[in-house]
Formats: C-alpha cells, sequence, structure tokens
C-alpha cells in the first residue's frame, strides 16, 4: 500500500539540550519506560500508537560501524519478531508479502550510501558499460532511497499496529567522529512523518562539530575570524582539521 498522505519529507526532532551531568540519560529513559509500562491513560494512549526503540548511545558503538544500517538493523528487528509471532495466521499472508517486497527494494538502494557495497558508486564504468541497465538502476535507486524508506517504514508499521517510532538518541555529541554521521542520518534519512527522533546533547557542543565537519572547506583567513569568535574551550578542536 502506498501511504496515505503521500510522500511528505520532514524531520521530527526534539531536543534535550542541557550541560554534563543535568539528568537528560535519566530523563529520557524514565520517558521510554512509562510509554511502555505506565498504566496512566497519557501514556497508555502512546504506548497504543507508538513503538518505542531502546534508548540508542553512540559513544558505545564502534567507529566503522555504519549507523544507518545500525539504525536499519533495529527496525528490522521490530517488524521481524511480530512477523514471526503472526506467521501462522492465514489472514496476515498479504501483508508479509507486502512487507518482504518494500524490505527488498530498500535494500536493493542501500549500495548507494558510503559503506555499504563496493566502494565506487559506478565501479568498472567505461563506454561500454555506459548504458548497462545495471548501472542505470543504480542510478536511480540514489533518488529512491528516501522513498523506499519511507514507505518500508510504512508497511511495517502498519503490520503491527502502530502509526510512529520513536528514536531517543542519547548523548550522540560524545562521540566526535560520530555526531556528524548522526546529524546528517537524521537530516536525510528519517524524513517520514511516522518517524520521531529525540536527541540529547550539549546545544554548545553539537554547534562545534558541525562547524568542524564545514571548516576543511574555508581557507585560512575565514577560518581565523571563525576562531576570534569560539570559546577557548573547543580551540582543541580546530588543530585536528
Amino acid at each position: 500500500p502506498t501511504q496515505p498522505y503521500g510522500f511528505i519529507s520532514q524531520n521530527d526532532v526534539i531536543s534535550v539540550f542541557a550541560r554534563r551531568g543535568a539528568g537528560k540519560t535519566t530523563f529520557v529513559k524514565s520517558l521510554v519506560h512509562l510509554i511502555r509500562t505506565s498504566p496512566e491513560d497519557t501514556f497508555k494512549n502512546l504506548r497504543e500508537e507508538l513503538h518505542c526503540v531502546d534508548v540508542f548511545e553512540p559513544n558505545q558503538m564502534m567507529n566503522k560501524e555504519n549507523l544507518l544500517i545500525r539504525f536499519l538493523a533495529q527496525i528490522n528487528e521490530i517488524f521481524q519478531k511480530e512477523e514471526k509471532e503472526k506467521c501462522c495466521q492465514k489472514d496476515n499472508t498479504d501483508n508479509y508479502v507486502r512487507l518482504n517486497n518494500a524490505r527488498r527494494k530498500l535494500y536493493e538502494a542501500l549500495p548507494v550510501i558510503d559503506g555499504v557495497g563496493r566502494g565506487n558508486l559506478f565501479p568498472d564504468w567505461d563506454d561500454n558499460a555506459y548504458i548497462a541497465d545495471r548501472y542505470m538502476n543504480l542510478a536511480s535507486n540514489v533518488k529512491e532511497l528516501e522513498k523506499r524508506f519511507h514507505h518500508y517504514i510504512y508497511t511495517g508499521l502498519n503490520i503491527i499496529g502502530k502509526k510512529a517510532i520513536l528514536f531517543v538518541l542519547d548523548d550522540s555529541d560524545v562521540n566526535i567522529e560520530k555526531s556528524f554521521e548522526i546529524l546528517e542520518i537524521i537530516r536525510l534519512f528519517f524524513t517520514s512523518p511516522q518517524i520521531i527522533v529525540v536527541l540529547t546533547g550539549d546545544a554548545s557542543l553539537y554547534s562545534m562539530i558541525v562547524r568542524r565537519s564545514y571548516w576543511k572547506y574555508f581557507d585560512g583567513d575565514f577560518l581565523k575570524k571563525e576562531c576570534d569568535l569560539l570559546n577557548p574551550v573547543f580551540f582543541h578542536y580546530i588543530k585536528e582539521i
């Protein structure tokens, strides 16, 4: 089935910004626990419509791990668990055929992202292979990845009887090497109206991480002016560029 709202690309991010030790982790873990278990009507209603993924802490993962694949694995685990529980019900056969088709189409598009499949988007491209169907299809997958991701989320949530999925990304600013990647994944791929993200961290550090990722594209004079505006606490990051 196609999404009843059509294709809408938007980011639903709830930011929980505070200094270290202010209780952000306790807050978000308590929130997830309440949504999952509280008998209060407010949380019961949320529980009926929202699936909460376990709180994710990027500082506990390996630097070489692809974060988008990690998130997809979590989503797939949710849907597969429901598949196993209902696989014997004949009435659900069509639903799971649609889910498998949506999953397959999503996986076909994944090689266009960094760290998946062969290193070059169009390997062995030459005059003889210029119009080869496989590369034309791969090129179209670049454009289709976001739409296929939306369709996969919609199909899976429809089967498990939920309207949205909640990701809590706790202290994503701690792992400097992964922080910008996380922000880019949210910007580029977590764009379905059925994905809600709670992002915790320090707003100043996030700002520094974004600057650090873009500074390499500017010359020395510009960087010097930028440095004069920054808090001295962050100067040691500049040396890494």
